[in-house]
């Protein structure tokens, strides 16, 4: 269940909990593995947990909602998995994570969850979302936020369709869920740079594997 942001409690525990399906991330970047296994690296960047605080206070991300902390594990593919929320923003996942980019269909929610993990963020739209709508998701997308934990040049970011959403837009990282009817640059902006502190892997900055 989505509850309202519980700052302090919720930085807290979750620092504790440190829960991370891959492991420790590691110096370096070095890619997906040849099965598309996560690595689990840093490529330089650095953890900015202490801005978690302010994705719950920043007033651009009003009606910020918080996901309580799941288990998160790896699991094969095919296998399913019954997420706590809907659209989903943590709990098991594939082991392969998906590339960036926009796209027409739906992807894999298994395979985006991993994207979240890593520190990254994905803007689901409902698939008949007002044209318009659309077209400024996927201007957004080729003008991204700065991230300067990452240096190799990938846009961690994902715009797909998502059936069942309960607005035209949502933006997703890990634990985290905004639901908006329209996004601005503004927007993206605060929640790229601030509501992402709260993955268990912080900067893994090499693109996915999925779709071959």
């Amino acid at each position: 269940m989505l509850t309202p942001s519980a700052p302090v409690i919720a930085l807290r525990f979750v620092l504790i909990l440190g829960l991370s399906a891959c492991g420790e991330p590691l110096p370096g970047s070095e890619g997906p593995g040849p099965d598309g296994s996560d690595p689990a690296v840093l490529d330089g960047g650095t953890s900015d947990a202490p801005t978690a605080l302010l994705c719950e206070t920043d007033p651009l991300l009003e009606g910020l909602l918080t996901a309580e902390p799941v288990r998160a594990i790896h699991v094969d593919e095919g296998e399913v998995v019954t997420y706590a929320t809907s659209p989903p923003n943590s709990g098991s996942h594939y082991a392969r994570w998906a590339r960036s980019g926009v796209y027409e269909t739906a992807l894999e929610p298994r395979n985006w969850v991993h994207n979240l993990e890593h520190g990254w963020v994905v803007i689901l739209h409902r698939p008949d979302a007002p044209a318009e709508t659309i077209e400024t998701l996927k201007s957004l997308y080729a003008d991204p936020p700065s991230d300067a934990q990452c240096r190799s040049g990938v846009t961690r970011l994902i715009v797909t369709p998502f059936d069942g959403l309960q607005s035209d837009v949502a933006l997703i990282a890990w634990r985290r869920t905004l639901l908006l009817d329209t996004l601005d640059r503004d927007t993206l902006a605060a929640f790229f740079s601030r509501c992402r502190a709260l993955s268990t892997e912080l900067a893994v900055c090499s693109d996915g594997s999925v779709p071959l």
